[in-house]
């Protein structure tokens, strides 16, 4: 409209805009941060009343995100420091992506169907640069504590073998996945079974828990997108190629895909026996949300030790029999982990009918349909 009306004059294009505005001026256009917090949004969003109500709460979350992000540099520098010495330590952290679901693509279709999920539990060991995916998808199991759990050890059974006898973790604050009492119950087994004279578990501060599993998904997500190019993905098993494949330079993932049959019942090392998870050594709650550092040793098999601060000096602890069953404290040194499923899991009735209803129409190709057909509603 402009060159009609001004035909004598010479009109920037967008290209020319852009090189102009992002190079020539000291200001850029904002790109939103995902998962922010929701907590320092609100605070900055809040008038200047709320903010003197809010400020508190707000600045011991400040000083925990700052704190945490200390202790885990530190850690890091440690455990670097202890390859080159007695190589015992290994640092971790360990996180769930976002589901990945097939069939997936540029199929309009696909967008108001219930999908199969697919599931990637990444550990990645911090110091050395290698990510471990364990994969399966709903048709084999769920995605709760027993399957985080078998991941977990399988990562252990795995790298402790390899002379590393002290542990840390760290992870973000899903309680239903990593901070609860199946989890830290799988840890004193680890300590009791195997080679690992302790495990310490530190969670990150609710929306401040980038780490280097975001890293690894990243990745992962790119080589997908890329894949989406040339076609959908069919079936789970494609993503266990593009994670394997994924990336180009350093250690590739290692990628471990699990079946039904592969995963243990960590429920019931917990509700084998009965244990103590809520009062502590001095008599007080234990509010297991306000965890921040959880620790289990091979010396003390019946404590847990614990922190509800980065800034803590000292542990807390939980005697696991405290006010429990009468005599000997059972061991879990005589427990042998259970198999959780025996047959593969269930998918809704309604998700089954809409892959069926995608086969049938041929949006899925034929050479995929027997698959579909195996799942189990």
């Amino acid at each position: 409209m402009r060159e009609k009306q001004y035909p004598q004059e010479k009109i920037a294009n967008l290209t020319l805009y852009s090189r102009i505005f992002n190079t020539e001026f000291n200001i850029s256009f904002f790109v939103p941060k995902k998962d922010q917090c929701s907590l320092c949004e609100s605070y900055k969003n809040a008038d200047d009343i709320e903010k003197v109500l809010k400020d508190e709460k707000y600045q011991l979350h400040l000083s925990e995100k700052n704190l945490s992000r200390i202790e885990k540099e530190n850690d890091k520098q440690l455990a670097s420091n202890d390859i080159n010495r007695s190589n015992i330590l290994l640092l971790a952290c360990y996180d769930l992506q976002a589901v990945l679901p097939t069939p997936r693509g540029e199929v309009s279709v696909f967008y108001y169907k219930s999908k199969l999920s697919t599931y990637n539990f990444t550990i990645s060991d911090i110091v050395r640069k290698e990510s471990f995916c364990y994969v399966w998808n709903e048709g084999e199991a769920k995605k709760g504590v027993n399957e985080i759990g078998t991941s977990i050890i399988k990562f252990l059974q795995s790298e402790c073998n390899i002379g590393k006898t002290e542990v840390i973790f760290y992870s973000d604050n899903c309680a239903g996945q990593n901070k609860n009492k199946f989890i830290t119950s799988l840890y004193l087994y680890a300590t009791t079974n195997m080679d690992i004279d302790s495990i310490t578990h530190k969670f990150l501060v609710v929306g401040h828990t980038q780490n280097e599993g975001d890293t690894a998904h990243s990745v992962i997500e790119k080589q997908i997108k890329k894949s989406l190019k040339s076609g959908p993905i069919y079936l789970p098993t494609q993503y266990v190629s593009l994670i394997q494949t994924a990336k180009k330079t350093g250690h590739p993932f290692k990628v471990k895909e699990l079946g039904y049959s592969d995963f243990y019942d960590i429920k019931n090392i917990t509700e084998c026996n009965k244990k103590n998870y809520s009062i502590n050594y001095d008599g007080e709650k234990v509010i297991w949300n306000n965890i921040k550092v959880l620790r289990v040793e091979k010396a003390q098999p019946n404590t847990i030790l614990y922190k509800t601060s980065f800034s803590d000096t000292e542990f807390k602890k939980i005697n696991l029999y405290h006010g429990g069953a009468r005599g000997r404290n059972p061991s879990l040194a005589n427990y042998t982990l259970k198999q959780a499923y025996t047959q593969k899991n269930k998918i809704s009735v309604n998700k089954k009918r809409d892959l069926m209803s995608l086969c049938q129409d041929n949006y899925i190709p034929n050479i995929y349909h027997d698959f579909y057909k195996s799942l189990q509603s």
